[in-house]
């Protein structure tokens, strides 16, 4: 069996199709099939850590949003006379008063 492979100047080289060249074309086909194997896991891994990232930076714009609400909050029931606030060692306790 021969392989014909066409040059641009339309010339034929015949090269013999022997087993030793179909084990190369074998090794290098299994290679390339294991490349894209590697290729498509670790493309499946970017986008499931760049999803991890989105969802990690929303949940801390959502924290940090509701944390300034909530010291909006104290502020306001401070500045207004309605909380009083007091600090124990770390922690700080808000004390709410009843009119």
């Amino acid at each position: 069996m021969l392989c014909t492979f066409e040059c641009p100047k339309q010339t034929t080289i015949l090269i013999p199709f022997t087993a030793e060249l179909q084990t190369i074309l074998k090794q290098y086909w299994e290679r390339v099939y294991s490349l894209e194997g590697d290729k498509f896991d670790l493309e499946r891994n970017q986008k499931l850590k760049q999803f991890e990232v989105k969802t990690l930076l929303l949940c801390t714009d959502w924290f940090l949003i509701s944390f300034m609400t909530f010291k909006i909050i104290i502020i306001y029931l401070v500045y207004f006379s309605f909380a009083r606030v007091s600090f124990v060692g770390c922690e700080i306790i808000i004390h709410i008063t009843h009119n």
